[in-house]
């Protein structure tokens, strides 16, 4: 569906924290605007500019970026608080100020900032729509109630300010609707990988390190519970004889600490630290297999990737993960030290070490199996996610309430 406009439809997608940045939800709305600007939209990105750090007015991969200034101040737990609470007025006041109108502001998750631009919208009768990004335990209602000291009110307000609520997995759409959310107010559009640029025929050859290595792509947050996965990689790799390998793609507050953790396991020779990377492709081709431990998803980038870089994958069957992993799963649950082997790749129980640890020695035992397993997870990607098809589906909800 093209633009039913003889002016371009104009679009602002608002993320609640820096742009660019290596988070999945940045990722996504990156992708997303440069496919919608292919079919003649008008998007711009706004963000937050903490203390100057960025340009305020910026290109990025061809999309407009306006930053927005903030004051900041780091209290002793590391949070810049008062960066929040300032993200609000900045936010609202320029949305305001903003020539021309969008016609559509499109958030991406829920924050201080975002409400900001909800709020904005409503004034000036602009619809707002919300991307969420994580359900279970890191639920986007749950997350802002539990960060700040008026989430409750900031939830009400959301509730009240948005159109449509974007829910990329079912996982997502069931919390949405547990969080009192009508059906009608809730429209399921995954995220989406571009095939082309995530295939190995796409990516450079490099020259993988001699034995069977694993490798995990994403922020090094505490729910990504990575410091599990080095603890069962030290299991695995003792009943593997020493021939495993863990590159560790990414970057974030838990980096200093999973480094000490791998080195009292004596791993710094096998598990690698890469460092944060806006093109991963050469740290998949290096791969064998890809894992994601985390305790929450909503519907996860890296996973999506590196299933349509034909990678078996191991991950934990939570929320988009699950879905990816295993879609006739509405839920998973497995016996302490077991794991499953499903149709696109292994899935485990979040925190369990020693099943995760089964999953990796046994995925590193079968490479006719994992073979199978990686052409199984390119499929599924190629017959469900791409981003010209998700992009199509966000056209569609945004000519519904323009």
């Amino acid at each position: 569906m093209t633009p039913i406009r003889t002016t371009p439809v104009h679009i602002t997608m608002v993320t609640g924290g820096p742009f660019p940045a290596l988070g999945g939800a940045e990722i996504q709305a990156l992708r997303l605007a440069k496919a919608l600007k292919e079919s003649g939209y008008q998007i711009e990105i706004m963000c937050l500019n903490a203390a100057g750090a960025q340009k305020r007015n910026e290109f990025v991969d061809s999309i407009p970026v306006h930053r927005v200034g903030v004051f900041t101040f780091s209290t002793p737990g590391g949070k810049h608080r008062l960066g929040s609470l300032s993200s609000f007025p900045a936010v609202f006041t320029t949305m305001l100020r903003r020539k021309p109108r969008p016609h559509l502001i499109h958030l991406h998750l829920l924050t201080r900032a975002t409400l900001a631009a909800a709020l904005a919208g409503r004034f000036m009768g602009i619809p707002v729509i919300a991307k969420l990004g994580n359900s279970g335990r890191r639920f986007d209602f749950r997350q802002i109630r539990e960060t700040y000291f008026e989430g409750a009110l900031l939830a009400y307000l959301f509730k009240q300010s948005i159109s449509a609520f974007i829910a990329p997995s079912s996982a997502v759409s069931a919390d949405l609707l547990n969080e009192g959310i009508k059906v009608k107010d809730i429209v399921s559009i995954p995220n989406g990988v571009d095939l082309e640029y995530f295939s190995r025929e796409a990516a450079a050859p490099s020259e993988a390190p001699p034995g069977f290595t694993f490798v995990y792509t994403g922020t090094l947050k505490k729910k990504k519970n990575l410091h599990i996965l080095i603890e069962a990689f030290a299991k695995a790799q003792a009943d593997a004889g020493g021939r495993l390998n863990l590159i560790i793609v990414g970057d974030g507050p838990e980096r200093r600490t999973l480094e000490t953790l791998a080195a009292e396991h004596h791993l710094t020779g096998r598990i690698t630290f890469a460092g944060g990377h806006q093109d991963v492709r050469p740290w998949l081709s290096l791969a064998d297999a890809f894992v994601l431990p985390s305790e929450a998803e909503g519907l996860p980038n890296a996973l999506m990737e590196a299933m349509a870089f034909s990678l078996p994958a191991i991950a934990t069957g939570v929320g988009g993960s699950l879905e990816l992993i295993d879609p006739a799963r509405s839920s998973f649950a497995s016996p302490p030290g077991r794991f499953y082997e499903a149709r696109h790749g292994i899935l485990v129980t979040p925190g369990d070490i020693q099943g995760l640890a089964g999953a990796l020695t046994k995925m590193a035992e079968n490479a006719e199996r994992n073979r199978v397993l990686g052409e199984s997870a390119r499929r599924h990607i190629e017959e469900n996610y791409t981003l010209t098809n998700i992009a199509k589906k966000y056209e569609e909800l945004y000519q519904s309430l323009i």
